[in-house]
């Protein structure tokens, strides 16, 4: 599991790991349901407030992307190259979505560090 998200009123519990889906579930653990995210690996959930989930993590390689997911459709956010998002939250009213990512940098294992 790479994170989960608690609804708001405390009834259910969403979760993203290393598959292909959304899981939710009862706080007695009892499965509520089951949804494709589209990512190749999710690292983040987030309830959102106007529907749905806001998931973000790894599309393919080094491509980045942060969604709304819901039962009908999955709406593209953000979409990076080389900053891996760890992170996103959205705000009260849903109508904002801040995100956290780190940069993937591939030339920093290259360093002599014989010197």
């Amino acid at each position: 599991m790479e994170d989960f998200a608690v609804a708001p009123d405390g009834s259910r519990i969403a979760f993203v790991g290393a598959h292909l889906y959304i899981v939710e579930v009862a706080p007695d653990g009892s499965l509520i349901s089951t949804m494709k995210h589209g990512l190749a690996t999710a690292r983040t959930i987030a309830f959102d407030p106007k529907g749905g989930y806001i998931v973000g993590g790894t599309l393919g390689r080094n491509t980045f992307q942060v969604a709304n997911v819901t039962p009908t459709g999955r709406t593209t956010l953000a979409e990076t190259q080389n900053d891996i998002i760890l992170l996103a939250r959205p705000s009260a009213s849903g109508d904002r979505v801040m995100f956290l990512a780190r940069v993937y940098t591939p030339a920093v294992l290259a360093i002599d560090l014989a010197n």
